[in-house]
């Protein structure tokens, strides 16, 4: 995992950083080109690429370590929003 970079860092679309998931996934016809998330924060921006979803949506509105119990704000994935590495 990383961010920071751009969509074309990981070797999936032709960049240096292995992406084997995504690179398995890919292999079967599916990319994810419309998924590129950013965020001023380290932990929603993270949340947003490995799921692939607006970071409010996965419970990630705020930085990890000073979450919420409000919906939205408590920096835990749901289970049935799964990461890239569970799909």
């Amino acid at each position: 995992m990383t961010d920071a970079r751009v969509l074309e860092a990981p070797s999936t679309f032709g960049g240096v950083i292995p992406a084997p998931a995504m690179d398995r996934i890919a292999a079967n016809g599916l990319r994810y080109t419309k998924s590129f998330h950013s965020t001023s924060l380290c932990s929603p921006t993270r949340a947003a690429i490995i799921t692939g979803r607006n970071h409010h949506s996965v419970d990630f509105g705020v930085v990890g370590e000073i979450s919420t119990g409000f919906p939205g704000y408590d920096s835990i994935i749901p289970i049935e929003k799964g990461t890239i590495g569970t799909i």
